[in-house]
């Protein structure tokens, strides 16, 4: 007879991050400038040479070896060079995220960060398809995560019946479900919910689910080769016009523009 459990102490995390690994890649650049970059994701910089920087607005950030950079999701930012460098980047979605800021981080250099980036930069270079990279990778992700400032992390949302909602909202993705169904199921009044939804997570119900297939619709562009009238309909866009009009607004470029700068075929061709 199995005996039951007793805990004389017993203490749970209250907020547990999870890292979706996107891409993995290391190359040299002789030429890296863009005006305009941003994506609905993270990225990860590390540089093994001096010559390159990001920049958004007046500031500049300086990318030197042993020194990691972070760009949040939604900032817009510009990259140059002015040497030939090697450069690792990963890019990621995080769940929860931040609490809003749209600035790089920058790492401050440390001997261990720089020996694993090293280590992921050889295993690319030797062989691309070992499963060890991408666990390395991981790693990586989380450790220079830890240097961000604890303040600036956003908890899970406090409102028990907003994060029912809101993974419902999800789970029924891409498909729209009422809001009246999920004020019934929250014990709230449309109008109520949708208010209270607003005030916690900062969009409403539509735009919730529309950050959803906007990042989706990145992510396809970014690494499938779905055509853009299959990614129209897989994140469920009515229409590809429609799906272009929102898309454009939102990023800025229409989705063929934004596939060709980032697609893992296209991305390194001139």
């Amino acid at each position: 007879m199995n005996e039951p459990l007793h805990a004389l102490q017993w203490h749970t995390a209250k907020s547990l991050h999870q890292v979706q690994l996107l891409s993995c890649d290391y190359a040299v650049f002789d030429r890296w400038r863009r005006p305009d970059l941003q994506a609905p994701f993270w990225r990860l910089y590390w540089h093994d040479r001096v010559g390159a920087f990001i920049a958004t607005g007046e500031r500049t950030w300086r990318i030197a070896p042993r020194r990691f950079v972070l760009v949040p999701p939604h900032t817009p930012f510009a990259c140059g060079n002015t040497a030939t460098f090697g450069q690792l980047f990963l890019h990621f979605r995080l769940e929860p995220g931040l609490t809003g800021r749209a600035a790089p981080y920058v790492a401050r250099p440390d001997a261990g960060l720089d020996c694993l980036a090293r280590a992921v930069k050889r295993a690319l270079l030797s062989d691309p398809e070992a499963p060890g990279i991408s666990l390395r990778a991981q790693a990586l992700l989380s450790l220079v995560l830890l240097t961000v400032p604890a303040n600036d992390w956003a908890a899970r949302w406090s409102d028990p019946r907003i994060t029912e909602a809101a993974a419902g909202i999800r789970a029924a993705y891409p498909r729209r479900t009422a809001n009246t169904a999920l004020a019934r199921k929250a014990g709230l009044h449309p109008g109520a919910f949708i208010r209270l939804f607003r005030q916690t997570t900062g969009h409403t119900p539509g735009a919730f689910l529309a950050n959803l297939r906007l990042e989706e619709a990145c992510v396809l562009l970014h690494s499938s080769e779905l055509s853009i009238d299959e990614v129209t309909a897989k994140t469920g866009f009515s229409d590809r016009a429609y799906f272009s009009r929102v898309f454009a607004r939102r990023m800025g470029l229409s989705p063929a523009r934004y596939r060709k700068l980032v697609n893992t075929d296209n991305r390194l061709r001139r």
